[in-house]
Order: structure tokens, then sequence, then C-alpha cells
């Protein structure tokens, strides 16, 4: 692209798939239940949209990120990384 080459997609690529990083979800899901950071001034979400945004439906067909039934190895180490993360913000 850079080049001004033209990029092709794989050929098993599928458009429309809807990805969803759940880890990320729940981080944003605890930023926003401390609140405003100190000196934002811009819209912020309510604990009721966040509650919405994590629990709420989510397209036909959404896919996790990195969950596969084949190979949980990647999401379980996301999942721990982000507890450990977790567990020294609040310590």
């Amino acid at each position: 692209m850079l080049a001004g080459e033209t990029v092709t997609a794989p050929p098993d690529y599928r458009d429309g798939v809807v990805v969803r990083w759940l880890w990320g979800d729940v981080k944003r899901f605890f930023y926003i239940l401390r609140g405003r950071p100190p000196g934002y001034r811009a819209a912020y979400p309510g604990r009721a949209q966040a509650v919405r945004e994590l629990f709420g439906r989510q397209p036909a067909g959404t896919r996790s990120e990195t969950w596969d039934r084949h190979d949980p190895w990647p999401a379980v180490g996301e999942w721990v990384e982000g507890l450990r993360e977790l567990v020294a913000r609040i310590t």
C-alpha cells in the first residue's frame, strides 16, 4: 500500500466478520466504573451504558478475537496477563 502496490485479500478472506476483543471490553468496563478521569471534559459513558456494552447483544456471528476451542492457550494467556495487570492496579 505504501509503495503504491495493489493488495489482494487472501482467498479464504470473508467480508463482514465481526470480531470481539472480550478482554478489551472488560478493561473498558472497569475504566468506566472508576468514573471520568480527572480533567476529562468530554462526554463519558455511564455505568448503565458500560453494562449494556459488555453484556448486551452482539451482532449475529460475532467471533472472539482470541478464543479457539482447538487452541485455547492464546485466550488463556491473555486473561491471565490481564488479571495480573488488574491485580497490580488494585494493590
